[in-house]
């Protein structure tokens, strides 16, 4: 099967739990070209923030340059640093790709409102997204085992053909699972030198 030639994995690092969980964070994003890592680029992201997908639209356009042809963008389900999150058709609509976020099970929309109210006065708002999101999550069986994931722009056979062709070990797609490496390796070094 002939694979997706360019991917790009996203995903967030380290951060403290509470009380200590304030402040920044790195998101990272890591260009791949027949899963080979061919370049990454960092942003820092609010954790609890709102800014998560402007970052990785930021992300995503700096790897582009000088790119072209269809790229899938793999994240990490849609939340990050904590309770910031990135909206999957917003990146899409913003780069013109194919936006693949892979979770590791089924969410609880009851969890998550509960979650949301108890710790933030714009609860309604950040429930939104997962409001659009869970209700469309789909499960998979790859080659590489059960995986599950929501593609806003598409079909269940093309969204699963592009996850098999970026998947090399487990369910998780390559550029994810180095983007989430260099992610947790990056925020623990800046943490480490007081720079986040």
């Amino acid at each position: 099967m002939k694979r997706t030639s360019i991917s790009i994995g996203i995903d967030d690092g380290f951060f403290p739990p509470p009380p200590k969980k304030k402040g920044l964070t790195v998101l990272a994003g890591v260009l791949t070209l027949n899963l080979q890592p061919l370049r990454a680029a960092l942003e820092r992201v609010t954790i609890d923030g709102l800014d998560g997908t402007e970052r990785a639209v930021e992300i995503v356009k700096r790897l582009l340059e000088g790119e072209s042809g269809d790229v899938a963008v793999f994240l990490d389900g849609i939340s990050i640093a904590g309770f910031n999150y990135i909206d999957p058709q917003a990146l899409e609509e913003s780069t013109g790709t194919m936006v693949v976020a892979v979770f590791r099970g089924p969410l609880s929309l009851e969890k998550i409102e509960r979650a949301l109210k108890k710790h933030f006065s714009d609860w309604e708002h950040r429930l939104s997204i997962y409001r659009l999101v869970v209700p469309r999550i789909k499960r998979a069986t790859t080659k590489r085992g059960r995986v599950y994931y929501y593609a806003p722009s598409l079909d269940s056979i093309r969204a699963i053909r592009i996850l098999e062709e970026n998947q090399i070990y487990s369910p998780i797609p390559e550029p994810l699972r180095i983007a989430d490496m260099l992610a947790s390796e990056v925020s623990r070094l800046l943490r480490r030198m007081r720079a986040l």
